[in-house]
């Protein structure tokens, strides 16, 4: 078995709770006496210290210390006039917000709609150029890859429609 010296750090003999510190350790493993020099000399370290200060070692801010929420500043006496809007309601004011609220969610759909319709190409003007236009649309057609020709046909009709109307709108 391994020898323990006896002798403090400042190189005085032990005091008797060092001594029986160290008959402890001798009769325990290699680990353990590793983990108890650890934390003396981490203790060492360390300083004196105060009860609070050592309270927070074991409660750090996550565990100890909890911010308030910001419903909890809010709630507090001297913020009563915040509080006032919501226990005082005007009903004159709430229907006209309410009314532009709806008025403002037509408007939304409206804008939505015209977005989505397909916008109408000019036709053109002689037969020759009807069939230069289909040429280069089979041209582009044969461009497109089979997945994406399968995707086209599975896609809803709507769908399509409202991208072509973008492409075409991008092109003009």
């Amino acid at each position: 078995m391994e020898r323990l010296q006896l002798v403090s750090q400042s190189g005085l003999p032990p005091n008797a709770s060092e001594v029986a510190e160290l008959n402890v350790l001798a009769a325990v493993g290699a680990r353990r006496r590793r983990r108890w020099n650890n934390e003396r000399v981490l203790r060492e370290l360390a300083g004196p210290m105060t009860a609070e200060e050592m309270h927070s070692q074991f409660n750090p801010v996550p565990f100890g210390y909890r911010a308030p929420t910001a419903f909890e500043v809010v709630a507090r006496p001297q913020h009563a006039e915040i509080w006032d809007g919501f226990r005082n309601v005007d009903i004159d004011r709430q229907a006209r917000v309410l009314e532009r609220w709806e008025q403002h969610n037509k408007e939304q759909a409206a804008a939505a709609r015209r977005a989505h319709q397909p916008q109408r190409m000019n036709p053109p003007s002689s037969s020759a150029q009807q069939h230069e236009h289909a040429a280069q649309a089979l041209k582009q057609w044969g461009n497109v890859s089979r997945k994406a020709r399968a995707a086209l046909r599975k896609a809803n009709v709507h769908a399509v429609l409202g991208l072509e109307s973008q492409v075409c709108g991008s092109l003009e």
